[in-house]
């Protein structure tokens, strides 16, 4: 079976401009005449993992260990510097807390266009969308303008979008543990009925005992580098 995401030797470089006089062979080369140096960060460092069809892949580590960038990278939001990425073709979707939407549109509208913008038509993003808001659990709160609702209504709203588009891949930052108890085990079932139907999930958390309820195969990442042993939270 072919898998829906392959990541081979991948790292990701970022590059800064110091201020010339922020270290001594900074100020040197300001005396003569040098150009600025650049600071260099290896955010990933020669990540290889696969997703199939069926999955759900967690990533774990300390904070800085490259997790978000990986599900960037991985989700083609930013190119890797070294490395390839292969993700089947077909419509996909990428979860963060402060995920960009319109605040000026209410929660209904915002949903629509999300729903869109993952690759249903305009129909189509309307017959789903009682569903979607219901399951966001906003009531009355659908047809507030976005920015009077809390992040976690936000949350909920872009959590409940995604599952209701027809996207195979989902690429998740932290998303899974917003909400309530009740929203939370609402999100496991969804993802265990995804996942059934061949959708897989790469999703990047501190919390373990979350990917242990959706039973993910679990890799942990520190300095950027995937480390051994990984495990299945199963």
């Amino acid at each position: 079976m072919t898998p829906l995401l392959r990541l081979d030797g991948v790292s990701k470089r970022f590059t800064r401009t110091l201020p010339a006089r922020a270290t001594l062979y900074g100020r040197l080369r300001a005396a003569l005449g040098g150009p600025a140096a650049d600071a260099e960060l290896w955010a990933l460092r020669g990540v290889t993992l696969t997703v199939e069809p069926g999955e759900c892949v967690g990533l774990t580590g300390p904070n800085g260990a490259g997790k978000s960038t990986l599900l960037k990278v991985a989700a083609g939001i930013y190119a890797p510097s070294a490395g390839t990425v292969t993700r089947r073709p077909g419509a996909s979707a990428f979860l963060g807390l402060g995920q960009a939407w319109r605040e000026e549109l209410s929660a209904r509208e915002n949903a629509e266009l999300g729903l869109v913008l993952m690759g249903l038509s305009r129909r189509a993003a309307r017959a789903r969308l009682e569903s979607v808001l219901d399951f966001a659990g906003l009531g009355a709160a659908a047809d507030v303008r976005l920015a009077e609702l809390s992040a976690g209504q936000a949350a909920r709203l872009s959590f409940a979008a995604a599952l209701g588009s027809d996207a195979a891949l989902f690429f998740v930052d932290e998303l899974l543990a917003v909400g309530d108890a009740a929203f939370q085990e609402r999100c496991a079932a969804a993802v265990a009925e995804r996942r059934r139907a061949g959708a897989a999930f790469l999703v990047a958390t501190h919390d373990a005992g979350l990917l242990a309820r959706v039973g993910a195969r679990v890799l942990r990442l520190e300095a950027g580098a995937l480390v051994e042993p990984c495990s299945s939270a199963s």
